[in-house]
C-alpha cells in the first residue's frame, strides 16, 4: 500500500473517531438484531461497522469455551454477544476509558448478562484480579499507528496507539492471563495498522500467529478487517 493511501485512511479514521468527542447524548445501535446503547466518548459501532463483524465472528470462535476476556470493550457489544450466543461462558471485560466501562455495564444489565460479566477500568491487564485466566482473550486493537510522542486523548486511544505502547504491553503480559492451551484473538487492519511492526511484536514475544478470518468493509475508504489467532 502506498504511504499516501495509508496516510489518507489514518486521517479519515481520526475524523470518524472525533465525532465521539462532540456527541453529548446517548444513542442506540442495533447489532445482530440486538439493541445497544452508545455513550458519548465511546467507540461508536454506528460509525465503525467492524464491531458487528467482530461480534459475530468472535462469538462463533469461542463457542466451546468457558472463560472469555475482551480488552477494549467499548459499548460491550462484542463480549455481550459472546455471552448471549454461548450460555455456558463467563466473561471479563476491560477498557481504559471509564465511559466505556459504564457503557458496557449498562448494556449488560439491559441484555440480562450482568451475572456472567465482570467489567473493570484497566490499562490492558493492569487491574484484572490476580490469578484470573481465560481460554480466549479478544482485542480489536487500536491498530492505528502514530508516533510515540503524539498527543492523544481518551477518544483518540480508541483507534490509535502511540508507538504501539499498549499493543506491546498486551503481548508481553497476555500469557499470564491464558489457561493452558489458551489463545489470543486479535482484531487488526493492514490498511490502518503498521503490519510489519505488529508481526514483529508477535514474533519477539514468542508467539505463533494464524489468520482466521477477514472482512472487507468501508468506513470512508475500503478497509480489510482481520482476526488473527496468536498462541
Amino acid at each position: 500500500m502506498s504511504t499516501y493511501r495509508k496516510d489518507k485512511i489514518v486521517e479519515e479514521t481520526k475524523e470518524l473517531a472525533s465525532t465521539s468527542r462532540t456527541n453529548t447524548d446517548k444513542g442506540n445501535v442495533t447489532i445482530l438484531g440486538r439493541s445497544f446503547v452508545v455513550f458519548p466518548k465511546v467507540f461508536d459501532p454506528r460509525i465503525f461497522f467492524s464491531t458487528t463483524w467482530f461480534a459475530k465472528k468472535v462469538a462463533e470462535l469461542v463457542k466451546d469455551e468457558e472463560l472469555f476476556c475482551e480488552v477494549g470493550c467499548g459499548t460491550g457489544a462484542v463480549v455481550i454477544t459472546v455471552l448471549l450466543e454461548n450460555k455456558d461462558i463467563k466473561a471479563t471485560a476491560v477498557d481504559i476509558n471509564p465511559f466505556a466501562v459504564q457503557n458496557t455495564q449498562e448494556n449488560a444489565v439491559t441484555c440480562k448478562v450482568k451475572e456472567r460479566l465482570e467489567v473493570f477500568e484497566s490499562d490492558v491487564f493492569d487491574d484484572i484480579p490476580t490469578g484470573r485466566k481465560f481460554n480466549s482473550i479478544f482485542w480489536a486493537m487500536p491498530f492505528g499507528y502514530v508516533e510515540p510522542l503524539e498527543e492523544m486523548d481518551i477518544v483518540d486511544l480508541q483507534t490509535f496507539d502511540p508507538g504501539y505502547r499498549a499493543i506491546t504491553k498486551f503481548f508481553i503480559t497476555a500469557r499470564n492471563y491464558l489457561n493452558e492451551n489458551g489463545r489470543l484473538l486479535v482484531g487488526f487492519s493492514k490498511e490502518i495498522g503498521t503490519e510489519e511492526l505488529f508481526h514483529n511484536l508477535v514474533k519477539e514475544n514468542g508467539y505463533s500467529i494464524k489468520l482466521l478470518a477477514t472482512c472487507e468493509s468501508t468506513e470512508k475508504s475500503p478497509v480489510t478487517m482481520q482476526i488473527y489467532e496468536v498462541k
